[in-house]
């Protein structure tokens, strides 16, 4: 299977999580029992193992609850005077897997009532077993806690992961609306700019051109003059829309519109 179909079936798997659990279950379920025909076949063996087995099915959606129902069958296998690891390891594996998912899947406190219940079940089922030792306590407490803490570690780099995406999404939709903001204001001082420095010029313009309009027959050659001062005008015009926006990265040349040439405009209005 190429890498790309690997992360395909993955990708699929992780979006069906409940399957992935039946499936897990079914299998167990299967093993457990061929191992128990296998061995010598008992009923209330075969309904144990299904019992320590059949939980993982649910522990995403109720691990305290796979928890229980597959501990307390462990308990009660080892009252029986079995002993789970002679009918193989799918009830292992299950049981192992159960008690991680409730530190993974479930909150703290939950998540330690698993724990100290699988515990109690496990070392109170020693009593039960041909060997007492306090290695049995040491080793059974150590399959119980290791699944666990390996479950809470997960549990907390992924709510971290969760939590650092949560961030990364705000930090982008601040930076989003800071950047529709500054282009609002930039398109209202450009907007501002404009009337300031081309309003007055272009009302010179539609003077001038009012004034040919109404001179163009009665007096050409006035009017040509004014035409050539409109077309000064303009030109005026588009240097200043030239300084404004900085096109090609060189403003035109002249002083920069200021209040300063109030007396400029005046007499430009006038003349015109």
């Amino acid at each position: 299977m190429t890498d790309d179909g690997a992360g395909a079936l993955a990708q699929w798997l992780r979006a069906r999580p409940r399957l992935v659990d039946f499936t897990v279950a079914a299998v167990l379920v299967a093993l457990g029992a061929g191992q128990v025909m296998a061995a010598d076949g008992a009923t209330t063996a075969l309904i144990v193992s299904v019992a320590m087995t059949a939980p993982v099915a649910w522990r995403r959606q109720r691990p305290l609850l796979a928890v229980l129902i597959g501990w307390s069958a462990l308990f009660l296998d080892e009252g029986l005077g079995a002993d789970v690891t002679s009918q193989g390891y799918a009830a292992v594996i299950a049981l192992i897997l159960t008690v991680y998912s409730v530190a993974a899947y479930a909150p703290l406190r939950r998540a330690l009532v698993g724990l100290v219940a699988a515990l109690a079940l496990v070392w109170g089922a020693i009593p039960f077993a041909a060997s007492q030792t306090v290695a049995d306590f040491a080793f059974t407490g150590l399959i119980t806690l290791t699944p666990w803490l390996a479950g809470r570690t997960i549990r907390d780099r992924q709510l971290r992961i969760t939590e650092l995406r949560r961030l990364a999404r705000e930090l982008e939709h601040e930076r989003e609306e800071r950047a529709c903001e500054a282009r609002d204001a930039e398109r209202s001082r450009i907007a501002r700019e404009m009337h300031d420095v081309l309003a007055h010029t272009i009302s010179v313009v539609v003077v001038q051109l009012g004034a040919v309009e109404r001179i163009v027959e009665s007096d050409p050659g006035t009017a040509r003059s004014m035409v050539t001062s409109v077309r000064a005008t303009a030109k005026s015009a588009l240097g200043e829309l030239r300084f404004l926006l900085g096109l090609d990265g060189v403003p035109a040349a002249g002083p920069r519109p200021s209040l300063a040439r109030l007396g400029d405009l005046a007499d430009d209005m006038r003349a015109a």
